[in-house]
């Protein structure tokens, strides 16, 4: 159900025309997935991960801001 939701939510921002803003911030599902397996599974903190995790929010907060 929630895919259902996302997925609606997705294409009609697109519809809107915000497609330079929707389509990276849809990306960042890895930096979701890195915070979800660290918080919930325990797995280890590494550089490249906290390089990568920053860079996604950095990422993110220049797109909102053009």
């Amino acid at each position: 159900m929630a895919r259902l939701v996302a997925m609606w939510a997705y294409y009609y921002l697109l519809r809107m025309g915000m497609t330079s803003k929707i389509v990276p911030i849809a990306a960042s599902y890895h930096f979701i997935t890195a915070i979800m397996s660290i918080v919930i599974l325990g797995e280890q903190v590494t550089f490249q991960r906290i390089i990568g995790i920053v860079f996604t929010i950095a990422g993110i907060i220049l797109i909102q801001q053009s």
